[in-house]
């Protein structure tokens, strides 16, 4: 499917083909910021994973196939169980197109 991102045994962050990453909505919001080379989110004090930076940035806990744009990269939600944003699939977009 692709390479590994994170060196911890559960898999948080993948590269997919095309400068996409299936990501964990657990994933720590300073490890997908190294990933992704983004300096930093914004109000980045008011969550720690990649589901909270959604839900505080939407304002509302996102169902499947919600996205923000943020810094070139689409966020989108993949899977949600329950509450919990589960996966998330984020690609870089094409600038000509934002």
């Amino acid at each position: 499917m692709g390479d590994l991102i994170t060196h911890q045994s559960e898999e948080l962050i993948i590269e997919r083909v095309a400068n996409s990453w299936l990501v964990d909505g657990l994933t720590p919001i300073v490890e997908l910021a190294k990933v992704l080379e983004i300096d930093e989110f914004p109000d980045q004090n008011h969550y720690e994973t990649v589901a909270g930076y959604l839900i505080y940035t939407m304002k509302h806990i996102p169902k499947r196939a919600e996205f923000i744009v943020f810094s070139g990269f689409k966020f989108e939600v993949v899977d949600v169980e329950g509450i919990r944003i589960e996966q998330l699939l984020v690609s870089r977009v094409n600038p000509e197109s934002e």
